[in-house]
């Protein structure tokens, strides 16, 4: 009977895990992670002028809600400014987390699965 119970709680944790690691979520959420570190990184690294400061504002604040790394902020401005310390530390998050990633297609975003 403790042999049934357990195929059954195997069954059950792995076909969770196969649809947790659906593999085209997984890329979509990295991509889309990837894509706010390039806008940030193309503005602290390569002094790239970022047209639309909205944009900049957006990504920084999506890697903050994700990561919980909070954004620099100007101090005269008091807009959000990212620094090349928080680029470092969004990088290394993502090279420590970026097998947790993953796409919430009803929600349409990316999320920290907490595995």
């Amino acid at each position: 009977m403790k042999n049934i119970y357990l195929l059954i709680f195997l069954i059950i944790t792995l076909s969770c895990k196969s649809f947790d690691f659906n593999n085209q979520n997984y890329t979509k959420s990295q991509n889309i992670y990837v894509e706010n570190i390039k806008l940030i990184d193309g503005y602290v690294l390569h002094e790239k002028v970022i047209e639309n400061g909205i944009d900049l504002e957006n990504a920084a604040l999506f890697l903050e809600k994700l990561t919980g790394i909070k954004s620099d902020v100007d101090d005269f401005e008091f807009m959000i400014d990212p620094s090349e310390k928080n680029l470092k530390k969004w990088k290394k998050w993502f090279k420590r987390n970026k097998e947790k990633l993953c796409f919430d297609e009803k929600e349409q975003k990316v999320k920290v699965r907490n595995d």
